[in-house]
C-alpha cells in the first residue's frame, strides 16, 4: 500500500467539530466564527461535508471567505501522500458544482487538518485551515 492509499484509509470515517482559522506569513492568524459541522469520507471514495457558522467568515478587511452555511458532496481521491481532492457534484454554492476542491490533509491521532492552497487575503498570502476531530466509531464502519 503506497502513501496515497494509506492517507485514503486514514481519512475514512466521520469527523466533527470543525475549527476554522486563517494563517499567513509573519505570524498572521485570524480565528474565524465558531462552527459546527460534519465531514464524512467513506471507504469507497465518497464524501459529504457540511459546516454551519454563527456568521459568515470574513477577513479583517471585510472580504467574505465562507458563507454562514456550506455543504457539498461528491467523490474524493488522494493526489499524493498529503493532498486530497474533493470532486464536487452537489453543493450549496452553485459555483462549486463540477469543480475539484484541493486540500492538504494532515492527520495526527484523532485530529484532521485540511488546509487550502495559499491565496491572497487581507493583503497577504494566507491559508484557510479547518481542523476536525474524529467522531466515535471505527473507520471501517463507514461503508459504501
Amino acid at each position: 500500500m503506497d502513501s496515497s492509499d494509506q492517507l485514503a484509509v486514514r481519512l475514512a470515517g466521520v469527523w466533527d467539530r470543525p475549527g476554522l482559522s486563517l494563517v499567513g506569513d509573519g505570524g498572521y492568524r485570524l480565528s474565524l466564527p465558531e462552527a459546527s459541522g460534519r465531514l464524512v469520507y467513506t471507504t469507497c471514495g465518497h464524501l459529504i461535508a457540511a459546516v454551519s457558522m454563527s456568521e459568515p467568515a470574513v477577513t479583517e478587511s471585510g472580504s467574505t471567505l465562507m458563507p454562514r452555511f456550506l455543504s457539498y458532496s461528491g467523490r474524493f481521491d488522494v493526489a499524493d501522500d498529503s493532498w486530497v481532492l474533493h470532486h464536487v457534484d452537489i453543493s450549496s454554492l452553485p459555483t462549486w458544482v463540477d469543480t475539484t476542491v484541493r486540500r492538504q490533509a494532515l492527520i495526527d491521532g484523532d485530529t484532521l487538518r485540511l488546509d487550502t492552497p495559499p491565496f491572497r487575503g487581507d493583503g497577504r498570502e494566507v491559508i484557510m485551515c479547518v481542523q476536525w476531530t474524529r467522531a466515535g466509531g471505527a473507520p471501517e464502519q463507514v461503508g459504501h
